[in-house]
């Protein structure tokens, strides 16, 4: 297949997945004070919801009685030679990127080895859509659950706010080993909100 239709096919791909999940983001409206307070997290059978960017793949892993819902990921072209993605990712719609820009933020990852075919690394990464990247960051594996942290913030943007994703990158080499991954999540650090503001999710 010549690389222009390779290219056009997954371009289309991506912006299919990025759409469907946008419409799950946007099933319950949350509220600024809501975002601030409780952030975003994916997790368990959320976790479906997360899209594959071509060169990376995930198999989602019901919860048991002995573990919790997660998900096998790895990747199978070298990301140097992959079109340029947030790699596995979660979606915050445009609310998420106008009410944490600006913001002291943390990204935390839930992962570990996967016992099978172990990868020994990751790449974690927080990508918005002009409001300024955090970048690829690298994060060694254990064969343990372990949370692995990013600190960033956000450029407060000046135009219509767009969408920011939650990557990561399982194996920039493309080895087509495995991590496992139960939840991906941001917190906001910085909760300065109007005195009078209340959490609302929509639901009370």
């Amino acid at each position: 297949m010549k690389d222009f239709y390779f290219y056009t096919l997954s371009a289309t791909f991506v912006a299919t997945s990025i759409l469907i999940a946008m419409m799950h983001s946007t099933e319950i409206k949350v509220s600024d004070e809501c975002i601030v307070e409780n952030g975003f997290i994916a997790q368990g059978k959320e976790l479906k919801n997360l899209t594959s960017s071509p060169g990376t793949s995930f198999t989602f892993v019901a919860a048991s009685q002995s573990s919790p819902a997660y998900i096998t990921a790895s990747s199978h072209v070298p990301r140097v030679n992959a079109q340029a993605s947030a790699g596995i990712f979660a979606v915050l719609g445009p609310d998420y990127e106008r009410v944490l820009g600006g913001r002291a933020l943390s990204m935390t990852v839930s992962a570990r080895k996967n016992r099978a075919y172990a990868l020994d690394e990751f790449d974690m990464g927080y990508f918005t859509a002009g409001a300024g990247d955090s970048g690829w960051k690298t994060r060694k594996l254990t064969n343990v659950w372990r949370d692995y942290v990013l600190y960033f913030t956000p450029t407060s943007s000046q135009s219509e706010p767009d969408i920011d994703y939650l990557g990561i990158w399982p194996g920039v080499r493309g080895e087509k080993k495995l991590m496992d991954l139960r939840y991906i999540k941001v917190k906001v650090l910085d909760k300065t909100m109007n005195s009078n503001s209340k959490c609302s999710d929509g639901n009370n």
